[in-house]
């Protein structure tokens, strides 16, 4: 169970706990800290809330850029949230100098029927040369992207 009390009041303390370690200075102590709440934090946002999955669509997203050396970021919803559930997807990579690929997309629940999600309006786009998000492609462009261009290095 996804929104348990228990769970709620892991996540507020978790997001509390990430907060006053960005505010201190780095140490090796507090970096291992930090990424260990930042993976538990990130952990709790992919999972779905009850009777919620991830659509088709964000999967096939999901995994094509996973199959390309690109990053991904599901998050949904925060457990304990009480508005319409949501997810936003956001894939990415290391660009050039000009700047990053980061693309992200939301899917809303707001009148879907309970369980279901869809996309909701465009999604946003900042790309090496144009540093201001702007209108994604589609979910189809955008998975012709990430195939012509793959993450053929680790980043240094």
């Amino acid at each position: 169970m996804r929104d348990t009390p228990e769970l709620v009041r892991e996540y507020a303390e978790l997001e509390k706990l990430f907060y006053q370690l960005k505010a201190i200075l780095p140490g090796a102590r507090n970096q291992t800290l930090y990424r260990k709440t930042v993976d538990r934090l990130a952990e709790i946002d992919a999972t779905p809330p009850d009777g919620y999955s991830l659509p088709a669509a964000a999967r096939k997203l999901v995994d094509c850029a996973t199959a390309h050396g690109w990053r991904h970021l599901i998050r949904w919803t925060h457990p304990g949230y009480e508005g319409t559930p949501f997810v936003k997807i956001q894939v990415g990579r290391l660009g050039d100098e000009t700047g990053n690929w980061t693309m992200t997309y939301t899917w809303h629940a707001r009148d879907c029927v309970p369980g279901k999600v869809r996309l909701f309006g465009h999604g946003l786009m900042p790309s090496p040369g144009h540093r201001v998000s702007y209108a994604a492609p589609s979910l189809t462009a955008v998975r012709k992207l990430i195939v012509d261009n793959p993450v053929t290095e680790e980043p240094c």
